[in-house]
């Protein structure tokens, strides 16, 4: 899949996304649209998160491995949690914090940076923290909202800057 269809796809999504939320205010189809948002945001979401990863320069490098590592940890402890098994919360935290400092580590060794570069970096790490805190049941619930926004905020730069490249490969 290329960029230009998974913005496309991104683009069904938030207009299914849309769609929901607006089918929230009515009584009769609150439950539909609720469906519908969570569907299409986390969807969105998911596609956005692959366009970033697909179009960077992190795979094939070590810290991508150490990261998908990191990832089967974390999905491990989320299992553990789950079912409430003993030491689900130091997988947690080694996982989460080893994500947070590997992509942490990634950024600075990184000799260009640029405003998406720190836009993921903001993300990785409003990710780490807040899952950390949700899952030790510290943290507020509106601060779920902030890895999302930044994970768009990262999308629409990248949109925004391949947009403008298209424009002056063009002439």
């Amino acid at each position: 899949m290329n960029n230009r269809a998974l913005l496309v796809a991104i683009g069904l999504c938030l207009l299914v996304a849309g769609a929901g939320k607006l089918l929230t205010y009515a009584p009769a189809s609150a439950a539909t649209g609720t469906w519908l948002l969570s569907v299409g945001s986390g969807l969105g979401q998911l596609l956005g998160l692959w366009l970033l990863v697909r179009n960077g320069t992190i795979l094939g490098t070590v810290y991508a491995r150490v990261m998908l590592f990191l990832g089967g940890l974390l999905l491990l402890g989320a299992a553990f949690k789950i079912l409430h098994w003993a030491g689900a919360n130091p997988l947690l935290v080694v996982a989460l914090a080893g994500i947070a400092l590997t992509y942490s580590l990634r950024f600075f060794r990184k000799r260009e940076k640029g405003r998406l570069d720190v836009l993921k970096l903001l993300f990785v790490l409003a990710f780490s923290s807040n899952a950390l805190l949700t899952f030790l049941h510290l943290a507020p619930r509106e601060a779920a909202y902030v890895p999302p926004m930044l994970l768009w905020l990262a999308v629409l730069d990248f949109m925004y800057v391949e947009g403008r490249t298209r424009r002056v490969d063009r002439g």
